[in-house]
């Protein structure tokens, strides 16, 4: 069974999954898992060849380091989606480690 997207979702089906003996894909939902400890809850991210090296979690089923990445979208020129596809438009502004680009501020110019 493979759930919706996210924690919200995925939670309140779990209890149905469990009683019924399914395997349980989450999509993007890191700590559904964490009350019931269901060993067929798997949760499905993206996070390219080294996952295991990006990050690990404890004994109470969280992450060990928190992951949140900051993003700005630029350039962005009417409506076409595949814009958007195109790691151009897309600045990463932290953490550190991935950072692609600065923030740009749309109005510093105006306030000089």
């Amino acid at each position: 069974m493979v759930s919706s997207y996210g924690t919200n979702l995925v939670v309140p089906a779990l209890p149905m999954v469990i009683q019924n003996n399914r395997l349980f894909f989450g999509l993007f939902a890191l700590a559904a898992n964490s009350q019931f400890h269901y060993p067929k809850y798997f949760s499905m991210l993206v996070f390219g060849p080294d996952a295991i090296k990006t990050f690990s979690f404890g004994t109470d089923g969280e992450w060990t380091e928190g992951r949140p990445i900051w993003v700005q979208y630029h350039d962005i020129k009417g409506n076409d989606l595949e814009q958007f596809k195109r790691p151009t438009t897309v600045a990463i502004l932290a953490p550190a480690q991935y950072k692609t680009g600065d923030m740009i501020y749309p109005y510093a110019e105006a306030r000089k």
